[in-house]
């Protein structure tokens, strides 16, 4: 039997895929007990299970935090192996919905490069954009001399990133292996959470939130990989298809020894999740998002080190 646990948003997805796996393997038991908490250990007695090795995989919807990584090191003498399981929705809140960069509607500004976005937010300015501090740093010669008001700064402040200043720190600040550090000069008044009223009160101000908090007097902010490239929008199209910059996931993170294979029956379990059949699900549920063919297909490729041939099973094909 396989036994794991599940933040409070996922039961009902996880169970469905239960249901149609044990369909096609009746003499499988797969097990998520409740409760159903917060994706942190320190929140949730089932993942603290999992963390100190008491069951065989967790579901999170959030990156770990460092203490979730240190305890899960503790108890496997190994890295936590993330596996992207399924895409977060657009703007569901709550279920893991797409970050926005957000400024006021009587804002120019149309597009950001992630450089750009970097050098707003981080000290480190690891992607070479030069230091912003007005709107003409950022191109906005209507307001060259107006200053750039970041907000929402209490997000990556203290003991604890928020699991959206955690996707920004590593798809913005972040390059290659060097690790960015958010800037430190701003004032901490509200999470992103409250990004969207503060920038709907104040033209000059910018920040991200989740799609699903936005309100009326903000817009979004188109971002492009690089500059010269195309820039994308939050709209559920691009959130869809994976080519908004700031989409999420949640993870499957399997329990497994240093040098140790997965285990055949949950390789089999995350395998059938990330198979059509098991994405099917995730768009019939229609919340969250199912992952594209190329994210499936690159997540299917950190379980596919068990020793076993790819495309077969211990327990049958499906």
């Amino acid at each position: 039997m396989l036994e794991g646990s599940a933040p409070t948003i996922l039961p009902q997805l996880v169970q469905s895929w239960i249901a149609a796996f044990q369909q096609l393997h009746p003499a499988v038991r797969v097990n998520l007990p409740p409760p159903y908490s917060a994706p942190q250990g320190s929140l949730s007695p089932t993942l603290r299970q999992f963390l100190d090795g008491g069951s065989h995989f967790a579901l999170v919807s959030r990156d770990m935090t460092r203490a979730d990584v240190v305890a899960y090191e503790r108890a496997h003498r190994a890295v936590p192996r993330p596996i992207p399981v399924v895409g977060g929705a657009w703007r569901h809140f709550g279920f893991v919905d797409a970050i926005a960069v957000v400024v006021n509607e009587a804002n120019p500004l149309r597009t950001l490069t992630l450089a750009q976005l970097d050098s707003v937010f981080s000290a480190s300015r690891l992607r070479g954009y030069i230091q912003v501090r007005t709107w003409g740093d950022l191109g906005v010669h209507a307001w060259a001399d107006k200053p750039v008001r970041v907000v929402g700064a209490a997000a990556w402040r203290g003991a604890e990133a928020s699991a959206r200043a955690l996707v920004v720190h590593r798809n913005v600040l972040s390059v290659g292996q060097a690790s960015g550090v958010w800037r430190d000069d701003i004032a901490a008044e509200g999470s992103e959470a409250d990004v969207p009223d503060q920038v709907a009160a104040d033209p000059y101000a910018i920040g991200f939130t989740g799609m699903g908090h936005l309100v009326a007097g903000i817009k979004t902010v188109a971002l492009a990989r690089e500059s010269g490239g195309p820039a994308v929008d939050a709209t559920y199209e691009d959130v869809a298809l994976a080519r908004y910059p700031l989409s999420r996931v949640a993870y499957l993170v399997p329990s497994r020894a240093a040098d140790q294979p997965l285990d055949p029956v949950l390789r089999e379990f995350v395998r059938f999740i990330l198979s059509r059949e098991g994405q099917r699900i995730v768009l019939d549920q229609g919340v969250m998002l199912p992952l594209r063919e190329s994210q499936a297909a690159a997540a299917r490729r950190l379980i596919d080190d068990s020793g076993q041939p790819d495309g077969c099973s211990p327990l049958g094909r499906h």
